[in-house]
């Protein structure tokens, strides 16, 4: 769907199969919306992996969970979203979703039926025409945080230090007391490895 004036239609990209969204926003303000049903019982924390790519100009990209009733609605919003031409997997935590709006009075979110990708027109070199395409989406349950962490396993050598916490952890950042490492890796299970800084 779309709004008024907007031009808007879904096709599977016979590269990948991802479901695509062009849309045309014809000089206009304005909103491209795909949809499909999609019940998920949430847990109580979460990795959200979905897979997007897209062209166009700088436009806002929301993320949409509805429930049943089709009134209450959790979100993900990012404006002007510069998307990669290739697929491009993105995780989403719990605490990047926040309530959008809706009369319900219990706010967390628990349980939802379907999920809307949008393209708004974006405030700023935003508009014109363009595409957003959706491939593979996953939910990962999470462990809560420990009211504690245990201290993490050091290990060096070879001119580098391996500290494992045990469990997954996320972090706000990275400080170091003096000088600064050439090269920051992480990796969830020790074997596959994610260039963080070099």
């Amino acid at each position: 769907t779309a709004s008024d004036q907007v031009k808007a239609s879904l096709r599977r990209d016979a590269q990948d199969d991802s479901l695509c969204l062009d849309y045309d926003f014809a000089g206009v303000s304005g909103y491209a919306v795909m949809r499909r049903e999609l019940p998920l019982q949430w847990p109580a924390d979460f990795a959200l992996a979905i897979q997007l790519k897209g062209q166009g100009r700088r436009n806002d990209v929301q993320i949409k969970l509805v429930d049943a009733s089709g009134d209450n609605v959790w979100w993900i919003n990012r404006p002007a979203l510069v998307l990669l031409e290739t697929l491009t997997e993105t995780r989403f935590k719990r605490r990047h979703v926040a309530f959008a709006w809706g009369p319900t009075e219990d706010r967390a979110l628990k349980k939802t039926q379907f999920i809307e990708f949008v393209v708004v027109a974006g405030q700023q070199e935003g508009g014109g025409a363009g595409q957003l395409c959706v491939g593979a989406v996953g939910l990962e349950p999470r462990p809560p945080a420990p009211k504690s962490w245990p201290e993490p396993r050091r290990r060096q050598g070879a001119g580098e230090v391996t500290l494992d916490y045990q469990q997954l952890r996320e972090f706000n950042g990275l400080w170091f007391g003096s000088g600064a490492p050439l090269r920051i890796e992480a990796s969830d299970d020790n074997r596959r490895w994610k260039l963080l800084s070099a």
